[in-house]
C-alpha cells in the first residue's frame, strides 16, 4: 500500500474517532463524573445543563478530541506498518493490533489524564492549569504514566477491534472487485473507523 493511501486511511480513522467522540462525549462526561462523585446520572446531567448548558458536556473536548485523533492516527499507522512486515491472517491482525495500541499509549496517556481531570473536576481550570496540577500531584512527568501496566492488559480490546475492522475492510474491497491490498476511499475509511 502506498504511503499516501496509508495516510488517507489513518486520517479517516482519526476523523471517525473524533466523530464518535463528539457523539458519545455527553454520556462519557456523565459517566466519569458519576464515578468521581457517586451522584445519579440524572442529577449530574441536570446540574451540567443548569450551570453550563449543552456545551458543559463537552468540557475538555479540545484535549479529548486531540487524544482520540492522535490515538487512532498513530494506531493505524503502526498497525499498517506491522501488517506490511508480518503478513496477514487473524493472529497477525490481533498481534499487530495489540502492539499498535501499546505504541500509541506514550503519546495519548497524558492527554487522557488531562481530559479525565477536566471532566471530573469542574474547578480544575484551563488546560495549562490542569497540566500543572497533574505534574504537581503526580510528582513529575513519570507520575502521569502511573497505571501504564494496566494498559498492557486493556490493549486486547483494540486488537480485537482492528481485527474486525480488517476483516470488514477485506470484505468491502472484495465486494468492489479489489484485492485485499487495495485501499478504501476516505469516506469508507471514515465510516468504518467510526463503526
Amino acid at each position: 500500500m502506498a504511503a499516501t493511501e496509508v495516510l488517507v486511511e489513518a486520517l479517516g480513522a482519526a476523523q471517525g474517532g473524533v466523530l464518535a467522540q463528539i457523539c458519545t462525549m455527553p454520556i462519557e462526561t456523565v459517566q466519569k463524573t458519576q464515578v468521581a462523585t457517586k451522584e445519579t446520572a440524572r442529577t449530574i446531567a441536570e446540574r451540567i445543563m443548569r450551570k453550563s448548558g449543552p456545551l458543559g458536556f463537552y468540557r475538555g473536548f479540545s484535549v479529548l478530541g486531540s487524544m482520540v485523533a492522535a490515538e487512532k492516527f498513530i494506531y493505524y499507522l503502526v498497525f499498517t506498518y506491522l501488517k506490511s512486515k508480518l503478513g496477514s491472517g487473524i493472529v497477525v491482525s490481533a498481534v499487530a493490533g495489540y502492539m499498535s495500541d501499546i505504541a500509541r499509549v506514550p503519546a495519548t496517556m497524558p492527554l487522557d489524564r488531562v481530559a479525565t481531570r477536566m471532566l471530573t473536576d469542574r474547578s480544575s481550570g484551563s488546560v495549562s492549569e490542569v497540566v500543572k496540577g497533574l505534574l504537581r500531584d503526580n510528582k513529575g512527568v513519570l507520575g502521569i504514566y502511573r497505571g501504564f501496566s494496566a494498559y498492557l492488559m486493556t490493549a486486547t480490546k483494540p486488537a480485537l477491534q482492528i481485527t474486525i475492522f480488517d476483516k470488514v475492510k477485506e470484505r468491502l474491497l472484495r465486494n468492489k472487485g479489489m484485492s485485499s491490498s487495495g485501499s478504501l476511499s476516505l469516506s469508507e475509511a471514515f465510516f468504518l473507523g467510526a463503526f
